[in-house]
């Protein structure tokens, strides 16, 4: 694969997540942006036994609400201005 075709597949993939994500409604995005944060923050938090729990604790809190938010009807979608 040469540089060319690399950065295609990068372009397809950022625009395959980019239309996935057009039809989250905006609590959902932030939800799975709250998520997303605390995932990362195994690498950078603290290192206690407890500071991990509590932080698994909240992924999976995150989790279920981002599953709740994906079922329940649509609000407004993410981007619209009404």
């Amino acid at each position: 694969m040469n540089d060319e075709d690399g950065q295609r597949a990068m372009s397809d993939e950022l625009t395959r997540g980019t239309k996935h994500r057009q039809g989250f409604t905006a609590t959902t995005r932030r939800i799975r942006d709250a998520l997303h944060r605390v995932v990362l923050m195994r690498e950078t938090g603290p290192k206690s036994a407890a500071w991990q729990r509590a932080r698994v604790q909240t992924i999976w809190r995150l989790h279920a609400l981002l599953e709740a938010s994906q079922q329940s009807p649509p609000e407004q979608p993410l981007g619209s201005d009404e």
